[in-house]
């Protein structure tokens, strides 16, 4: 991905809209998983991957290690997600990180147990090249104003000669030159066809104008020559870049390699690769999801079995039971047509709400009565019925510049089923050991999978059935989950500076913390 190219949480209503074309897409990037990362791909800050330690940009110093730290048990986090994600015209290199405490009890207390920070590093090269292109534009500009300017003249200059009055005497002509002299513009008493300056009043400037459309088109092969040449410039300062960027990390690492906590930490391995690809519109999904179906109902039929719902569907729809409320179906609808999404990602895009329940579905689709409404330009999500949309009027400003936040990504739940406990490597509890409860725990969520439906929970030793959270509370006041069990929380929105604010005052990199929402299956 070029620097100043977004690496990969929507503008978009449950009903989205197309061109009306046979494919179409919206502006969300959707990652997925791309198997493990090989070679110095751990160490380049320009892949972005999910598990794994942090692959630092060149930077003079770290950011401290208790960025990484829960809040709550204060032990180290692991790292989810590191995401490449320089903005458009930004001069710097950037990436958003995101880590989560695996301990069940520290999840359960909401904010804290997931943290992200922004970090940024000044691109001198890029920098220059981003000056080049402003000049560049500026010249470019500066030649359609010129342009602009003569064409408007010559149509001035076109538009007066067509309201000269050929019938008319003309100054400066002879009253006695006759109709010969005035329809043809000549003086008749020496050529009454002659060539002068208004020889033809009815055709004066057509030399000129052909004149005029040959500079034109000029122009624009000019400025479609130089477009070419640009992105052929873009496509070496692209490899060129990425070098630079490995080189400056060996430079910058003489100052940090010794403070860099990051690669001591405890960690989900292996670190896999994230490739992106555009969400299809509702249209596109929908004709998509039809041809799927068909194509299924054919297979079945021919080996003579009844339909049964994809894969993809089913794995969304087994978290489906009585009850369920018409956010939450929506939500399956939409992830459901690409179920193996790891991350939505759009900076400044509207993120899709788990469910309608808990305090991050009430701050970010607050009521009406809680003054909820959209501040987002275009559209916005609107949750079911009660006709809440999305809002970002309740997320703290940053507290560095005191802009408003937006939400740049959304982690989905198959980056909680994809990031397993059996994956937890080194930190102070060493490598994840697997229990009895651990394995009965994962065949019950594999039953469920292709069953697609929750099994009823089993008595306990006291012959009580509790619901989940009653079985959480109850091992947590008994302190029986305070090893790391694996993510709990079923989606994050991760909300960013609006201005990706960089303090100068700390030099040419700056790190800031932001802010992270959860929703969880089981909340009231």
């Amino acid at each position: 991905m070029a620097p100043g190219q977004p690496a990969f949480c929507e503008i978009d209503s449950d009903d989205d809209s197309d061109t009306g074309s046979d494919y179409s897409v919206t502006q969300t990037q959707l990652a997925v998983t791309d198997g493990a990362l090989e070679g110095d791909d751990e160490t380049n800050p320009l892949v972005s991957r999910i598990g794994g330690r942090v692959a630092w940009l060149p930077t003079a110093s770290l950011p401290p290690a208790n960025v990484a730290q829960c809040q709550h048990c204060s032990q180290e986090m692991e790292l989810l997600v590191q995401i490449f994600a320089p903005l458009d015209d930004s001069p710097f290199d950037r990436i958003v990180l995101v880590w989560g405490c695996a301990r069940a009890p520290c999840q359960k207390k909401g904010t804290g147990s997931i943290k992200a920070i922004r970090l940024l590093s000044h691109n001198a090269r890029w920098a220059a090249k981003l000056e080049k292109k402003r000049l560049r534009e500026e010249e470019r500009q500066a030649k359609k104003e010129q342009l602009a300017k003569e064409q408007k003249a010559r149509q001035e200059e076109d538009d007066k000669r067509k309201k000269i009055n050929p019938f008319s005497s003309a100054a400066g002509k002879s009253l006695n030159g006759g109709l010969g002299g005035n329809l043809f513009g000549a003086d008749s008493a020496t050529n009454p066809f002659g060539s002068g300056a208004n020889a033809n009043p009815f055709a004066p400037s057509a030399p000129q104008n052909e004149v005029a459309e040959a500079k034109d088109e000029s122009a624009q092969k000019d400025e479609s020559s130089e477009s070419e040449s640009e992105d052929e410039e873009d496509n070496e300062e692209q490899m060129a870049e990425e070098l630079a960027i490995k080189a400056s990390i060996e430079t910058s690492k003489a100052d940090w390699s010794d403070q860099d906590w990051s690669q001591k930490a405890p960690a989900y391995e292996p670190a896999q690769y994230l490739t992106t690809f555009a969400e299809p519109t509702s249209s596109t999904r929908t004709e998509a999801e039809q041809k799927k179906n068909k194509a299924q109902m054919q297979k079945l039929k021919q080996d003579g079995v009844q339909d049964v719902p994809g894969w993809e569907a089913e794995k969304y729809e087994s978290m489906m039971a009585k009850g369920t409320d018409e956010i939450f179906e929506r939500f399956v609808k939409r992830v459901a047509a690409h179920g193996k999404q790891i991350v939505r990602y759009e900076f400044g895009g509207v993120p899709i709400p788990f469910h309608a329940k808990g305090k991050a579905y009430e701050k970010i689709w607050p009521s009406k009565q809680a003054g909820g409404k959209t501040v987002i330009s275009g559209q916005a999500f609107k949750a079911g019925s009660s006709g809440r949309e999305y809002s970002t009027a309740n997320i703290p400003a940053c507290p560095k510049c005191g802009s408003k936040r937006v939400c740049e990504m959304q982690l989905m739940p198959n980056l909680v089923n994809t990031l397993r406990p059996k994956m937890l490597k080194g930190g102070n509890d060493g490598d994840y050991k697997v229990t009895k409860e651990d394995a009965e725990a994962e065949r019950r969520r594999e039953i469920e999978e292709a069953l697609g439906h929750k099994l009823p929970n089993q008595p306990d030793a006291d012959g009580i059935t509790r619901d989940k959270v009653e079985q959480s509370t109850t091992e947590e006041q008994n302190g029986e989950l305070t090893r790391r069990t694996g993510l709990k929380w079923n989606t994050a929105f991760v909300f960013v500076c609006e201005k990706d604010c960089h303090q100068e005052a700390e030099g040419k990199s700056s790190w800031s913390e932001e802010l992270v929402e959860l929703q969880y299956e089981n909340e009231v």
